[in-house]
């Protein structure tokens, strides 16, 4: 970890947790209003009894760290392509002496036999071939659908939610008619979607 460039972060205090801090990688996408307004819709929508909770696409681990201060009882795993941002995130995760799970996996290909209640995500929103790709590899990954496409996400969720249970994700607003097509080929159906601001939109699907 030493040879990454990190950047320490703050992390209020919550009604279980006193004030806290954890390690970012500068090179990737860090916390942003997009990753609060997920966190505010997630802790305000379920229940803080337990819960078998994943994040695709974790990086450092901040949301999930987040949600495990908020919900102790939840039992929260993380999932990242990304080896350097993995091993933060479990650093992480023993610095807080947090009981967080920490995935090294591909999530085009990973399926899980014990399925789960929800799946949330802040996944790469730039579709590949639009726009410029960043020179750095980290930040390139995070931004745009290189390892993770609209497709594979929902095809992920489709393939490890359980019966009856749901998904939250964060896409660009303009992209809605295209996540509800994809979301309709992973039979999810879509509960509700909130503007966050001007382009981005809190999509919450569920699988029957």
């Amino acid at each position: 970890m030493m040879a990454i460039p990190l950047q320490r972060i703050s992390l209020p205090e919550t009604s279980q947790q006193s004030p806290a801090s954890m390690y970012q990688d500068k090179r990737a996408l860090g916390v942003t209003s997009a990753t609060a307004a997920l966190y505010e819709y997630i802790t305000n929508s379920f229940s803080p009894s337990h819960l078998r909770v994943m994040e695709a696409g974790s990086g450092s681990g901040i949301l999930c760290i987040m949600l495990q201060r908020a919900f102790p009882a939840w039992d929260i795993t993380g999932l990242e392509i990304q080896a350097s941002l993995h091993s933060i995130s479990e650093a992480n995760a023993v610095s807080l002496s947090l009981p967080l799970s920490f995935l090294c996996a591909d999530l085009r290909s990973f399926t899980d036999d014990n399925k789960y209640d929800l799946i949330i995500s802040n996944p790469p929103w730039q579709k590949a071939g639009h726009g410029l790709v960043s020179p750095n590899p980290e930040r390139a990954i995070c931004r745009t659908e290189l390892c993770c496409t609209m497709p594979g996400l929902l095809a992920f969720c489709g393939r490890n939610l359980g019966s009856n249970k749901q998904a939250v994700l964060l896409y660009p607003s303009k992209r809605k008619e295209e996540l509800l097509h994809e979301a309709a080929q992973a039979k999810l159906s879509l509960v509700n979607c909130l503007a966050v601001d001007n382009s981005t939109t809190i999509f919450h699907l569920h699988k029957g």
